[in-house]
């Protein structure tokens, strides 16, 4: 008898193991958090709802496998440290905008109509923490430009929550 569980305990043991850490890993990824912001632009302020990406795992996926996207929503990537962000386009489905903002959340550069699917890479020119992806075209109607800053409503920093 003893034997036998020495055969099916190993086997419940393993499984075990991958089927927390599938829900771990699963639950990193689709546990979606949302972030109200408004970007102040000359003389108007443009309310956006972001998705925030502020895992490696989030960061990575992006908007891929997106069909659509609204005019009002977006993703927030938000990284530990300032480096040079690069971005591509692989299995994205919508031409993206991509504000490259500063940590004191001023627009600094403006990447705009990323083409969908393509792998070329493009990167900001200097060192940053944040950026923020739209639907394409959307700086262009609304009149998003360098120097424009983004405020996060409600009770939040541009800080990356630990």
């Amino acid at each position: 008898m003893l034997k036998q569980w020495g055969v099916i305990l190993p086997f419940f043991s393993k499984h075990s193991i991958a089927v927390c850490l599938a829900f771990v890993f699963s639950t990193e990824l689709y546990s979606t958090q949302y972030q109200n912001v408004e970007i102040h632009s000359a003389e108007q302020v443009h309310t956006f709802s972001l998705e925030t990406a502020d895992t490696p795992t989030k960061r990575e996926k992006g908007l891929m496998y997106r069909q659509s996207l609204k005019d009002h929503e977006g993703m927030l990537f938000l990284f530990d440290q300032p480096e040079r962000l690069c971005f591509w386009m692989k299995n994205t489905f919508i031409s993206l905008d991509i504000l490259l903002l500063n940590k004191q959340g001023v627009i600094v550069e403006i990447l705009e109509n990323m083409e969908p699917h393509s792998q070329k890479h493009r990167c900001s020119k200097t060192s940053m923490q944040r950026a923020i992806e739209l639907k394409a075209g959307i700086c262009h109607d609304k009149g998003i430009k360098v120097g424009d800053t983004l405020t996060l409503l409600g009770n939040t920093s541009l800080e990356k929550s630990e």
